[in-house]
């Protein structure tokens, strides 16, 4: 008998109640072995539950300073002719899914770029201050006014480990568009040059 047809037979005989004992004498091998059995088809289903497909692109300086846009800057995710950040509806659009934020548990973050707390999708607000660019979160649970893309980014994009004063930055230079595929963590030197290219193409 192979070895995966054993270890199936030894784990359907535990959830059926059988005890070690009972496993090793059927099979004709050491408790110790079955033990071993056991451990291995419980770290392997651990494993399928908790399994991440991670989709990362990797871009050179060079690469994110060529893709950024100048303003103005426009709405670029709708659903039903909508801006997908003014729809507060709580039903869930094709494609969505929500995501726990790791910073706050009753925060959930959407990879369509909607937050929702407690069961509720959270009106998100144009910041005006230097321009209608970026989407932002007010009187939140945190209490304090927080970018879109930070929920974003810190719930869905990868970033270093030691990321302390690492910078969000907008692939498209479009703040509109908080979609993950649009963010990346980048240190704050690099971020600074591809600002500065982009006061460059405003000229």
């Amino acid at each position: 008998m192979e070895i995966g047809s054993i270890n199936k037979g030894i784990n359907d005989l535990s959830r059926y109640g059988w005890k070690i004992e009972e496993i090793s004498r059927a099979f004709k091998i050491s408790k110790a072995e079955v033990e071993h059995a056991l451990k291995l088809n419980s770290t392997s289903s651990n494993n399928k539950e908790e399994s991440i497909i991670y989709h990362t692109i990797n871009y050179t300086l060079d690469e994110l300073i060529n893709m950024v846009k100048s303003p103005p800057y426009e709405y670029v995710n709708f659903y039903n002719d909508k801006p997908i950040h003014q729809i507060t509806e709580i039903l869930l659009l094709p494609g969505e899914k929500f995501r726990k934020y790791p910073d706050n548990e009753k925060i959930e973050v959407s990879n369509f770029g909607r937050i929702k707390i407690d069961n509720k999708i959270i009106k998100q607000h144009e910041d005006h201050k230097e321009g209608p660019d970026y989407l932002y979160i007010k009187g939140n649970v945190l209490d304090e006014e927080i970018f879109v893309y930070r929920y974003v980014a810190k719930t869905w994009c990868l970033r270093p480990k030691n990321s302390k004063g690492w910078h969000v930055h907008h692939i498209s230079n479009n703040g509109y568009d908080n979609r993950p595929d649009n963010l990346i963590w980048i240190d704050s030197s690099s971020h600074g040059l591809i600002k500065n290219s982009s006061m460059i193409k405003k000229i």
